[in-house]
């Protein structure tokens, strides 16, 4: 799912990967795109740049939630990967 306001994107979905792989990847991955990671625990990540944020929340059922504000095109490129 989808939602998108003025100034930030969500995008939910499911995944049969385990949340410290999946976080370990969207660290890779976001870090890759030029992110500082600003938080992290054992069902999320957090990472923010001079143009905006990305949360990573990850549920140990498989629900995935992504947030952003500016990294819109990589987070659903990132949702694509492991839907």
């Amino acid at each position: 799912m989808e939602t998108k306001s003025p100034s930030m994107l969500k995008i939910s979905f499911k995944t049969s990967r385990k949340a410290d792989w999946l976080l370990r990847e969207a660290e890779t991955f976001f870090i890759g795109q030029g992110m500082n990671k600003t938080g992290a625990d054992d069902t999320s990540v957090s990472f923010v740049s001079t143009a905006g944020y990305v949360n990573v929340n990850v549920t140990h059922q498989g629900e995935v939630m992504v947030e952003t504000s500016e990294w819109e095109n990589q987070v659903k490129k990132f949702a694509a990967l492991y839907r």
